[in-house]
């Protein structure tokens, strides 16, 4: 198993979306979690100050970079457009080296 870290970038506009799409975003997170495959997951402010989502970073595990692409086609926000742009790329947890 890897790890892949998916960021969204939120696209312009997309808080309404969020809202109504955020039931079902995290019945999906944890789903993937109950299968021991979700490291962490949440959104990112746009400072310390404003809690206005502009990002998500999801961290999850899966045997192949094509599995996550797959899990992340499915995924609800992604779909439904909320992120203007996303990318996937393999994280190393350095924490067991520290």
């Amino acid at each position: 198993m890897n790890f892949y870290c998916i960021y969204g970038i939120d696209a312009a506009g997309s808080a309404e979306k969020r809202q109504a799409l955020r039931d079902a975003h995290l019945a999906y997170l944890q789903a993937l979690n109950k299968q021991g495959k979700l490291f962490a997951a949440g959104p990112l402010c746009v400072s310390d100050t404003d809690n206005t989502f502009c990002r998500s970073m999801i961290i999850v595990s899966f045997d192949s970079l094509e599995a996550a692409q797959a899990w992340w086609d499915q995924e609800p926000y992604h779909c439904a457009g909320v992120y203007a742009e996303t990318s996937i790329h393999r994280y190393i947890d350095a924490m067991p080296y520290c």
